[in-house]
């Protein structure tokens, strides 16, 4: 009611004030109809009090409307530190596989993520040609190539539910139903091997025309691995171990250039979805029984990627 500019007035600029718009306001007025009200908590306003006015009422009120305030600062302060807590941990995720990060948060800050012993299916992969292209390379050449190498199969990984478990020079060891449990992990490590193979021709055909002959041969094993904790007090690492890895491991030395090879525990698993040969028993180095090893030459019908990763892309978008 004042002249020339009028409480109202006054509210509506203190709100477009960066610097006093978060200061609560609270109308003392002798207007008292639920019109006036309603114009007052419009323009920002926290409470409207018509006069008379009552000291003790007044000061309450204005207690209040501090407390409340502090409060919100206090909660704009928490999610500001959740938010860049969860920044933090995107920026982790690079480094580490996802489902290990998620693992220690689940389990909690200050505890390392249980040992515990699961079926997985462990894939291999490694350029062939590498030790004689690194012989004569520039050490710029050999990242240049094992970036193109790694931007092409490493996308792969994550779509078909693997989780990426280490890097070993120039290979690559996957996991499926290991730190994330996931179905049909066979079929799902054969799918993403083929596709690997797809991918890495144009690698190849790049560093054929500077005159580097080089290949792609994936190893792919079942079996029962312990999965934990490695390492010591400053640098922990998760891993697993189990003679499934040996024999990935194995399996992927004898392949060539374009090879899919497989032991037959994986094939008798997806052998219904997979078009494979078999090769002669293979006597593998470090293994003592001969390993039946299949070639895989193509997928029957595709498997969809898992749910888990569906649904991260429909966050992404």
């Amino acid at each position: 009611m004042m002249p020339g500019m009028d409480g109202y007035e006054v509210c509506k600029q203190l709100k477009l004030s960066p610097r006093l718009a978060e200061v609560p306001v609270i109308f003392v007025t002798a207007l008292g109809e639920v019109d006036d009200e309603r114009k007052g908590f419009s323009l920002g306003a926290v409470d409207f009090i018509a006069k008379p006015v009552s000291a003790a009422i007044l000061r309450a009120r204005v207690a209040t409307h501090q407390r409340l305030r502090e409060l919100t600062f206090s909660l704009q302060e928490q999610v500001r530190s959740q938010l860049e807590k969860l920044d933090s941990l995107g920026r982790l995720k690079r480094y580490f596989p996802a489902a290990v990060v998620e693992a220690i948060l689940t389990q909690g800050s200050d505890q390392l993520p249980k040992t515990e012993r699961r079926h997985v299916t462990a894939v291999f992969v490694d350029i062939r040609g590498f030790t004689a292209f690194a012989e004569h390379a520039e050490p710029e050449d050999m990242l240049e190539l094992l970036r193109d190498y790694h931007n092409a199969v490493g996308p792969l990984v994550e779509r078909a539910g693997g989780v990426l478990d280490s890097y070993i020079g120039d290979g690559i060891m996957i996991l499926f139903n290991g730190q994330r449990k996931i179905d049909h992990p066979a079929l799902r490590a054969i799918q993403m091997a083929l596709d690997m193979q797809t991918a890495f021709k144009l690698v190849r055909e790049r560093w054929l025309r500077r005159t580097h002959d080089i290949g792609l041969g994936i190893g792919i094993a079942q079996g029962y691995a312990s999965l934990g904790t490695i390492g010591f007090e400053g640098r922990w690492d998760y891993g697993a171990i189990g003679t499934v890895i040996n024999v990935a491991s194995r399996v992927c030395d004898m392949a060539k250039h374009g090879d899919v090879f497989m032991d037959s525990r994986v094939h008798h698993e997806a052998e219904a979805s997979v078009i494979a040969e078999p090769l002669p028993p293979l006597q593998l180095k470090g293994i003592a029984r001969l390993i039946t090893v299949y070639r895989a030459t193509g997928i029957r019908e595709k498997i969809e990627p898992p749910e888990s990763v569906l649904a991260t892309q429909d966050a992404g978008h």
